[in-house]
Parts: C-alpha cells; structure tokens; sequence
C-alpha cells in the first residue's frame, strides 16, 4: 500500500529571523508595563503590611483596654541583613518592656499586657519583612533617620509616635492627603514610584497612596 507523502515547507532563515524580530518587538513593548506594575505591587504590599499591623494594634488597644505598639524595624541607608534594635526605653516604660531587634525593613505588633498581672510584655506577631527591594526612604522629615519608628496605640483607639520621627515629610507632587503631608515614604530599589503614608493620630487611621513624585 502507498502512503501519501506530505511536504512541510521548513521555515527559511529570513522567516525565522522576522518572527523572532517581532517577539523581541512585543517583549520591549510589554516589559515597561510588566516591570511598573511589578514596582507597584510590591510598595502596595509594604504599605499594606504597615496598615494591617496598625489596624491590628489599634483593634486589640481598644478590645483589650491597654496599649498596643507597632515597631518599624528600619534604619536609613543599611544592608539587607541588618539587625535594628528598639530600647525597652522605646516603649514608654511599660513595666516588663526588654529590648527588641529584628531585621532591617520588617513591621511587627507589641502587647503591653499592663493591665494583665499574669502576663508580661510579649510580641503579638512575628516580624514580617517588606518585598524584596522595598525600603522606607525617610521618616517624617528627614532621610537619614536614625532611630526606628515606634508608634503606641491607645485604648481610646488613638496613635502616637514615641521614637523615630521628627514632623511631616512634604509630599512631593500633587498632593494626597489632607495637609500635603505623610509620615513615612516608601520606595523601591532605583525604581520611579513612592509609597507614602499618612497617620490620622487622633482617630488611628493609617491612609497610603503610590504615586510618581
């Protein structure tokens, strides 16, 4: 029996060589949007991380009657793998209060336990570590911070800075909250956008927004 033979025609090198020209094509097309939505992501996630350690705090303050703090293990211009330390002194001398460290660029939630006799200064969670890349770029109005920032959350639901910070930053651009301030910036490695953050401290509330300065 005869089988029918079937010619392929084989692509030809100049053929080759276009359909990979267009691939490179949408590729540079595609990689600008790809890598901004990636900058995003990851400054949203750090700021993220920040207001949910807030709310966190400011919720257990009120449910529990005693304060709450949130420590932002940061320190301007340091590696990676550097540990920060926080005094006990930090905690506004709350009895049984130790030192605290943690890696550099990590958030992390505090319990007083004040009111409970039975119970002594403890974490209530693990330091959680921004993205990779992310790092805070100045504390209120000052780049090259030395101190990390410490905020007590009061029963009353009202936040305070303790340590770590010295007045409002500017906010560079249009403006995005109320004041044209924030407190902390956020920003990724040789990337274009910031992540700023603004503390309510009479009502606790923690607000962010990215934007291109």
């Amino acid at each position: 029996m005869l089988l029918n033979k079937r010619h392929f025609k084989a692509f030809t090198l100049i053929e080759l060589l276009v359909v990979i020209s267009i691939i490179v094509m949408i590729a540079a097309a595609v990689l600008p949007t790809t890598l901004d939505f990636m900058s995003k992501s990851r400054l949203k996630g750090a700021a993220s991380m920040i207001k949910m350690a807030c709310l966190q705090a400011r919720s257990q303050a009120i449910a529990q009657r005693e304060r709450q703090f949130v420590v932002l293990f940061t320190q301007a211009n340091s590696q990676p793998d550097t540990l920060v330390t926080v005094p006990a002194s930090s905690f506004d001398n709350v009895p049984g209060a130790t030192q605290q460290q943690a890696l550099v660029n990590t958030v992390q939630v505090f319990d007083s336990n004040e009111n409970n006799p039975n119970r002594e200064f403890e974490s209530r969670t693990q330091a959680e570590k921004f993205p990779d890349f992310i790092s805070v770029q100045s504390l209120g109005n000052v780049d090259n911070y030395t101190e990390p920032l410490v905020l007590e959350f009061s029963p009353t639901g009202s936040v305070r800075v303790v340590t770590g910070y010295t007045g409002d930053l500017p906010v560079p651009g249009q403006p995005a909250f109320t004041g044209d301030v924030a407190d902390i910036m956020l920003q990724q490695d040789n990337g274009e956008h910031i992540a700023l953050i603004d503390i309510v401290n009479n009502i606790g509330q923690v607000r962010s927004e990215i934007r291109t300065p």
